[in-house]
């Protein structure tokens, strides 16, 4: 299974940071493969995940190379949303 990091997106050196949002809440953000993010989490527990995958419609990226077949797109598709839907709890937005 190719996944956008393998194809060429790199995760952010930096990633995750922590940005305190009101009292003893904080924020955790990840510029990376939701794969890679998502099997360290535990199910259930993501709020919000926001997201902008590749959608396959020969966007010219400036660094993706968006070049899957139908079949292998549906395949990373089923894939990344069957992890979101592990790690999103049941009152949370995937946007």
């Amino acid at each position: 299974m190719r996944t956008r990091r393998n194809l060429g997106r790199a995760s952010h050196p930096e990633a995750p940071y922590h940005r305190r949002i009101g009292g003893d809440k904080a924020a955790r953000f990840h510029l990376a493969d939701c794969l890679d993010v998502f099997k360290h989490l535990e199910p259930h527990s993501v709020d919000v995940i926001v997201t902008s995958p590749p959608y396959n419609l020969g966007i010219q990226y400036s660094r993706y190379q968006d070049t899957l077949s139908g079949p292998d797109y549906l395949e990373w598709t089923h894939t990344w949303l069957a992890a979101a839907t592990r790690v999103l709890r049941a009152d949370g937005s995937l946007f």
